[in-house]
């Protein structure tokens, strides 16, 4: 949940909390509500406050009520189907993995992992930062290839394409 929707939960609760203790005190002091109406009657301030304050909790009650009906993002695949049922692996674990199988590479310095799934098949996306003396090309098909075989072995997922991005300027942003 992002955090404007954790603020907005808690104004929504905050104001039903004050109607709850104004129907409490309604309920077990009758008069409250009369003093309370008549108070409001006599400022047409008041009621404009009232009326735009019950149109905003209508709103944010509705798109609540959609931003909770909202499909989550699957973080899960299946990885197999057996007769006793699936096994799903979390796709933080195949990035785990991819970044395992990319350490293994000599000369690779800091990583970043991105895996997305469709139908085809796992898209990895490897962002590296490499030492100065390695060649380019050769260790990026290392990288490929240590990854796209680690993560089928592993896995049973199929690798359909392993994307390499070398970015020396990892090393600032992790410091």
């Amino acid at each position: 949940m992002k955090i404007g929707e954790r603020l907005l939960l808690v104004f929504m609760t905050m104001v039903f909390f004050a109607l709850v203790f104004i129907i409490g005190c309604c309920v077990w002091y009758t008069p409250f509500l009369a003093l309370f109406l008549e108070f409001i009657g006599y400022s047409i301030y008041l009621k404009i406050a009232i009326s735009a304050i019950l149109l905003i909790l209508l709103v944010l009650s509705f798109r609540s009520m959609l931003v909770s009906t909202k499909k989550a993002k699957n973080n899960t695949l299946m990885a197999a189907s057996t007769d006793e049922g699936g096994i799903y692996i979390n796709l933080d674990t195949v990035s785990d993995l991819a970044k395992r199988a990319v350490k293994k590479i000599d000369g690779v310095k800091e990583l970043c992992v991105k895996t997305v799934v469709n139908d085809e098949g796992a898209h990895i996306a490897v962002k590296v930062s490499l030492a100065p003396e390695v060649v380019i090309p050769e260790i990026s098909v290392a990288i490929q290839q240590s990854v796209k075989s680690d993560i089928e072995a592993l896995c049973g997922i199929r690798v359909k394409k392993v994307t390499i991005q070398v970015d020396n300027s990892l090393q600032s942003q992790t410091k």
